[in-house]
């Protein structure tokens, strides 16, 4: 009996073969490390440098926001005290009680206090040379306003004298008394005009009972009875 070659298993042997030998392949290629090539390393290196410097950019920005958000925060409030600072000196020019001279103390005062920064309710150097050259009033007639204001309660004043060698020195502070907390239109003085009379223009209570002169700013005015 004469066997005839078994084409088709041969046929499928080379197949298998071939196969086994693709799949060989294939696993040493997965399994082979691949190492990047010089440009490769050279395109991530640069989108490295970009990221990082795009970070860093980010955080200037956040800073100079930060910044802004600071300096915008100090100019609102700079505003918000400009107003109230106006405010209240609309209010108090039409307060009845006081005279034109005492706001014009008052509202100096207030605006070196202010312009300092320093609280009102803590005691501040303010030279009398300084409210006269503010206000155009003599250092005499400062020293008795702020007298006056003191006793009123609208200011609290101290002063202190020392001699340096055969010099004196003498300090005047100032801080804001309590009534000038509130509305400055509601400020009320408890003085009263001696027989009536007190400078129209000033204020003052040194005045000569002729027509009246006022011996510190020269005003003249009909006597009242």
């Amino acid at each position: 009996m004469i066997s005839i070659p078994d084409n088709e298993n041969n046929l499928q042997s080379s197949h298998d073969y071939i196969n086994n030998l693709e799949v060989e392949q294939d696993r040493k290629t997965q399994t082979t490390i691949k190492f990047p090539t010089q440009a490769q390393m050279n395109a991530f290196n640069d989108l490295y440098q970009e990221s990082h410097n795009l970070q860093a950019e980010n955080t200037q920005w956040r800073e100079k926001y930060a910044e802004l958000e600071e300096e915008l925060e100090r100019k609102e409030h700079m505003i918000h005290q400009l107003e109230m600072d106006k405010m209240y000196e609309d209010e108090l020019f039409t307060n009845t009680t006081l005279s034109p001279s005492h706001k014009i103390v008052l509202r100096a005062i207030r605006r070196i206090i202010h312009t300092l920064r320093v609280e009102d309710t803590i005691p501040t150097a303010i030279h009398l040379s300084e409210l006269a050259n503010k206000t155009g009033l003599s250092e005499s007639q400062i020293r008795r306003l702020t007298d006056e204001l003191n006793e009123w309660g609208i200011i609290t004043k101290t002063t202190r004298q020392w001699k340096e060698g055969k010099k004196w020195i003498s300090e005047m502070k100032i801080a804001i008394g309590g009534k000038i907390k509130s509305s400055a239109k509601d400020i009320i003085t408890p003085h009263k005009r001696p027989g009536g009379q007190r400078c129209h223009n000033c204020g003052s209570k040194n005045i000569e009972m002729v027509v009246y002169q006022c011996l510190d700013c020269g005003h003249h005015g009909p006597t009242e009875s």
